[in-house]
């Protein structure tokens, strides 16, 4: 929201849109934050993917019979 109002006052002494103020407001204070976030989260399941790859894996669960003898 501080990108919004920051890009949104210098806007207005460009133009006198409304269009353009309520597009920089909301593209500058919701969309590019929203996009960055989402570039980071990406980036960190990558590299918390590569060092989860390098792990050894769990052996399998030995299978439970489905029928006990007596």
């Amino acid at each position: 929201m501080f990108l919004g109002l920051t890009g949104w006052y210098p806007v207005q002494d460009v133009t006198d849109s409304t269009a353009v103020e309520f597009g920089v407001l909301i593209g500058v204070g919701v969309v590019v934050p929203t996009l960055i976030n989402e570039w980071r989260r990406r980036n960190e399941s990558t590299v918390a993917g590569s060092s989860y790859a390098s792990m050894p894996s769990r052996a399998p669960a030995q299978p439970v019979p489905a029928v006990r003898p007596l």
